[in-house]
């Protein structure tokens, strides 16, 4: 076999794993019943011993051809934080307080207002005094630095609106990254 072919096949090989594995991580969701994908993900250990898990996607809106600019951003993301119980990560945690577990939901809505594009901006969050919200978060699986964790999550979370808003079968998969410093 020509080695030439044999580097290109081998090179192939691993630049396909490579686009593979950055593909196998994401946090999905459905947000009040739209479902929404984040492959812009993070899952952080930190050495004080707790895990930040967050995502974002960014998604750019036409305003039309006379807007100055015309592109503008709309963005959702989801970030929260774990702390071990029993010296684990795995398991299921459930938290209807901020105290427990803080947990920050944001997205844009875009819709029109007197015949123009608009972007409102919305959070919902965890506030314990605030009646009827929970979330629960799942680990299936924790090990050390470059470890594909996966897991699930869902509640309802209070809105910047003062409604409970549905974070409905949300599954997670991203490798863990020890923070420096």
């Amino acid at each position: 076999m020509n080695k030439g072919i044999l580097f290109f096949g081998v090179f192939t090989f691993f630049v396909i794993a490579s686009g593979a594995a950055a593909q196998d991580e994401f946090i999905s969701f459905k947000l009040d019943g739209k479902e929404v994908r984040l492959t812009d993900v993070e899952l952080e250990w930190n050495a004080d011993d707790y895990v930040t898990i967050e995502g974002k996607a960014v998604e750019k809106v036409d305003f039309g051809a006379n807007a100055l600019p015309r592109f503008r951003e709309a963005e959702a993301g989801i970030t929260f934080q774990l702390a071990p119980e029993d010296g684990s990560y795995v398991g299921t945690r459930k938290a209807s307080s901020s105290d427990t577990l803080p947990v920050y939901v944001t997205w844009s809505k875009v819709g029109k207002e007197e015949g123009f594009v608009v972007v409102e901006d919305h959070m919902a969050d965890m506030d314990s005094s605030f009646e009827g919200q929970y979330f629960t978060v799942t680990v299936e699986n924790f090990g050390d630095e470059g470890t594909l964790v996966k897991g699930t999550f869902s509640g309802r979370l209070k809105g910047d609106d003062d409604t409970l808003h549905a974070v409905d079968g949300g599954a997670f998969a991203i490798r863990r990254r020890n923070v420096k410093g």
